[in-house]
């Protein structure tokens, strides 16, 4: 059986018509998409970024990346789940709590990058993270998922 090019968004939106499918693939892309960010920065610059945690400079590599990207993720989604039990306003609450933990966590590479392209590579990491998980998640929730459409 072949695919074509033009059946693929319907192909796509069946299999995310489950909100945790959803979510697991955000999780995914915004993982995947900070590593391709960490190894642009990488080839760009010639050095991985190197962030002071502490007294001590800590040179951020693939599976620091894909840890902290993964725990972010699943905190975002355990957040977003439990609004949705608890309240029936919680995209617009969870999209706002978002928004502010994004924003206060460019604090992080500005505040700890060590050098310009250090800050730079760690900000566009932050925000690959965001846009694709506040983004996909809001997709995921009640009303805004392929099968709510129907």
């Amino acid at each position: 059986m072949s695919t074509s090019i033009s059946q693929l968004p319907g192909r796509i939106d069946a299999a995310l018509d489950s909100p945790w499918k959803m979510r697991a693939m955000a999780i995914v892309d915004a993982i995947v998409l900070n590593v391709i960010i960490l190894l642009l920065g990488r080839v760009i610059t010639g050095d991985w970024p190197v962030a002071t945690v502490g007294d001590d400079e800590q040179t951020i590599g693939i599976a620091q990346v894909i840890v902290v990207t993964a725990l972010a993720g699943l905190v975002a989604w355990g957040l977003l789940a439990l609004l949705e039990r608890v309240t029936a306003n919680a995209k617009t609450i969870w999209t706002a709590i978002a928004v502010v933990v994004f924003l206060l966590s460019l604090l992080g590479p500005f505040g700890s990058g060590v050098g310009t392209s250090s800050k730079v590579v760690l900000a566009l990491m932050h925000v690959g993270a965001a846009a694709t998980i506040i983004l996909l998640m809001l997709r995921s929730t009640a009303g805004d998922r392929p099968d709510d459409r129907r």
